[in-house]
């Protein structure tokens, strides 16, 4: 059953592939140009797959900047389907280049130019004034646990999973951390029903470092049944629980199922993960 599963998922997230090379060739056929057909199909499809039924908003092409600190810079204008479509953009154009010729495309082979040098140069002043505006430099701890999934909720290492986050908290916090985040769900029980939550408030007031974790959570909301979230909370540094926020953009087929009864065979396959209630609003913590 968890075959088929991985497997609707992997020809979901397929499909945006071929869809996207399809319309630009569908496109071309038309008269229009790769270059500019390419981006545009691009970040269309970007963009439909965070609200899609079974949306995969990960990977997007725009984050493989991240290290290239003044080209991300246009993100605060154009935000990342901007980067994306650059991105596109940029190597569209290198493919008409050395296809057919710098000669031939003369006029391209400029307004690439130009389009590069602009972003690089408002990346550079914007670097520069985010530098003048900056204040303390704060050190954060990120703590991954690396529990194999099937490993995750099997009753009678919950106790286990939960010492070694707690073990790479401590360690972190020698290293300088002020404040030490987990992973999503990195908590194997209710954090707002479970006992041992007094006890990991116990540990983060003995530090005094303020721990932001994600863990499920089990609640009746007004009108609804019973339902799990998948949520994150802040333990501050006195001990005391701030959140939860509910995380709104679920995993499809992982965290619910998309279109409910349509999908039975592979809601057998995920049951044990749970369907989880959506969330509906953001929440803000304060930090050190």
């Amino acid at each position: 059953m968890m075959r088929q599963a991985l497997r609707m998922l992997a020809a979901v997230a397929g499909v945006f592939i071929g869809a996207f090379a399809a319309f630009v060739e569908w496109l071309a056929a038309s008269g229009i140009s790769r270059v500019i057909a390419a981006p545009a199909v691009w970040i269309v499809l970007e963009g439909s797959r965070t609200f899609f039924p079974a949306a995969f908003p990960w990977g997007f092409v725009g984050y493989s900047q991240f290290e290239v600190l003044p080209i991300v810079q246009i993100v605060d204008v154009a935000g990342i389907y901007g980067l994306s479509a650059l991105i596109v953009l940029v190597n569209a154009a290198l493919v008409e280049l050395a296809r057919d010729g710098v000669r031939r495309h003369a006029s391209l082979a400029v307004g690439l130019f130009v389009i590069v040098a602009g972003v690089l140069g408002y990346g550079v002043v914007r670097l520069g004034q985010v530098r003048a505006l900056a204040g303390p430099s704060l050190r954060i701890g990120l703590v991954q646990g690396n529990i194999a999934q099937d490993q995750k909720w099997r009753p009678g290492l919950d106790e286990h999973i939960l010492a070694r986050y707690v073990t790479l908290t401590t360690t972190a916090i020698k290293r300088g951390a002020a404040l030490v985040v987990w992973p999503e769900a990195a908590v194997p029980f209710f954090l707002n029903l479970d006992q041992r939550t007094q006890k990991l408030r116990e540990f983060v007031r003995g530090t005094g470092v303020p721990l932001l974790l994600g863990a499920p959570g089990y609640e009746q909301r007004e009108g609804d049944v019973p339902r799990q979230y998948n949520q994150a909370w802040m333990i501050t540094g006195d001990g005391e629980l701030a959140g939860p926020y509910d995380k709104i953009r679920l995993v499809p087929f992982g965290e619910y199922v998309p279109w409910g009864g349509l999908f039975g065979v592979v809601q057998k396959a995920v049951e044990g993960i749970g369907d989880f209630g959506a969330g509906t609003s953001y929440v803000v913590f304060d930090g050190p």
